[in-house]
């Protein structure tokens, strides 16, 4: 299953996007300072995920982060909705509109490299830029390994 970012192609095990989308969701929903946690995605308020998304991991196939002023988030519920009612794709699409923003990648890259559990280098991030391997590397020390400049894994 992928993960699809702007120069950023991610390969994770399906148990492991299950696990990635229910902690963006328990994000959502604990009291803790959801600005403070996603402040790099700009969000302002965490949406309201229904329970019975929470509990049904397979309607929750593809989610969208959009961050800035112009843009409205789109909780899991709706996007899962949106898979249900279309059968569009089994990927996981995770898009950010203003691609410069390297915080938001980081972050989210960030939160990523917490959930490969079985095999770790089943996450494998392909055709970087040198700003974005700064930024990561700033972001997630003793996380990434990088070669040769345009690939990155987990570190074991």
């Amino acid at each position: 299953m992928n993960i699809i970012l702007p120069n950023f192609s991610v390969i994770l095990t399906d148990d492991e996007v299950v696990d990635l989308l229910f902690h963006i969701c328990s994000l959502w929903q604990t009291e803790r300072n959801i600005v403070h946690w996603c402040r790099p995605f700009k969000i302002q308020k965490a949406p309201i995920v229904p329970e019975e998304f929470l509990f049904d991991p397979i309607r929750l196939k593809r989610i969208y982060f959009y961050y800035g002023s112009q843009y409205a988030m789109q909780t899991a519920a709706e996007t899962a909705m949106d898979v249900e009612n279309r059968r569009r794709s089994d990927n996981v699409i995770v898009e950010f509109p203003d691609v410069t923003h390297k915080g938001a990648v980081a972050a989210f890259l960030a939160i990523l490299s917490q959930f490969s559990k079985n095999d770790r280098k089943s996450v494998v991030i392909l055709k970087k830029e040198e700003m974005y391997l700064n930024t990561i590397s700033m972001y997630t020390p003793n996380i990434f390994e990088f070669k040769e400049g345009n690939l990155v894994r987990l570190v074991e």
